[in-house]
């Protein structure tokens, strides 16, 4: 069974690439970038969820994977997407962080 713990790295790297999202890139990066925020978001959901743990973390996940979903895809002006990708960021971080505290 798949543990929140088991996915330090992936917050970490949809961290890296929501960073890296506000540079120019081509378009398949914001794609791919879409892929990894949406199913890191949704499996952090679908963990807390399962352990009995639905607060506003879970919610905050859902609508993070909602949004950033790549199958339809939600059409926002590049400044904004440009606050998300920090948000999003910041909150991967933080969830990294408070995985590796726990041990």
């Amino acid at each position: 069974m798949l543990a929140k713990s088991d996915l330090k790295i992936p917050f970490i790297a949809v961290a890296v690439l929501s960073l890296i999202a506000l540079l120019p890139m081509p378009y398949g990066y914001y794609t791919l970038l879409r892929i990894c925020v949406s199913i890191c978001g949704g499996l952090t959901a679908y963990i807390d969820f399962n352990a009995g743990r639905k607060g506003v973390w879970v919610w905050l996940c859902i609508a993070v994977a909602i949004v950033f979903n790549p199958i339809v895809p939600v059409h926002l002006a590049r400044e904004i997407w440009s606050v998300l990708n920090i948000l999003v960021a910041g909150l991967f971080s933080f969830m990294a962080y408070m995985v590796f505290k726990k041990g």
